[in-house]
């Protein structure tokens, strides 16, 4: 009897620490699309007036993300359009699909502001990172308009007492030619 007691124990302290972690790590990601969308949000509605988002999609970071991020170790993940639910039609475009592009048209930017006219470039967004008690986030944000046009931004959000996200703070990050 005893013995059943404990392994019944153990097999539900097991069951519980799965499932917390499971809704540990789902509210993580749910957290990671509201600040992205945030992001997006402030940057392409409120600055840059863009009618589409064409978004960098890959498991490795973009052509600017990559120049500013380069000594930092962060898990870079495809985006989920259906997740992150944009406020402003969106398209996801791998590398793959963009190596095409460039290499099957020797003017690539202009081939791509004609697919994608209503862009302001291509945009790429960083994994966000949450401090220790998720009141604070942190991600980057990238964009390519041009051989000699990138630009990029620091956001920084922090969760309200009604636990809704808000933009405290947006910085112009300079980006290094290549």
């Amino acid at each position: 009897m005893v013995r059943r007691q404990t392994s019944r124990r153990t097999i539900l302290s097991s069951v519980t620490a799965i499932v917390l972690a499971a809704i540990a790590c789902h509210s993580a990601d749910d957290t990671t699309y509201v600040v992205q969308r945030l992001a997006l949000d402030t940057l392409f509605n409120g600055r840059e007036h863009a009618r589409q988002l064409v978004l960098w999609s890959s498991e490795s970071p973009g052509p600017t993300l990559e120049l500013i991020l380069s000594q930092q170790a962060l898990e870079h993940t495809s985006i989920d359009i259906q997740r992150l639910e944009p406020t402003l039609p969106a398209t996801a475009v791998d590398e793959q699909t963009l190596a095409d592009l460039f290499r099957d048209h020797p003017d690539g930017w202009a081939e791509f502001f004609r697919r994608y006219s209503q862009s302001s470039g291509l945009v790429e967004l960083s994994p966000v990172r949450l401090s220790s008690g998720n009141s604070r986030a942190e991600l980057f944000v990238g964009r390519s308009c041009g051989e000699h046009c990138r630009n990029a931004w620091r956001i920084v959000a922090k969760r309200t007492a009604s636990g809704a996200w808000k933009v405290a703070e947006v910085r112009w990050i300079r980006v290094p030619l290549t």
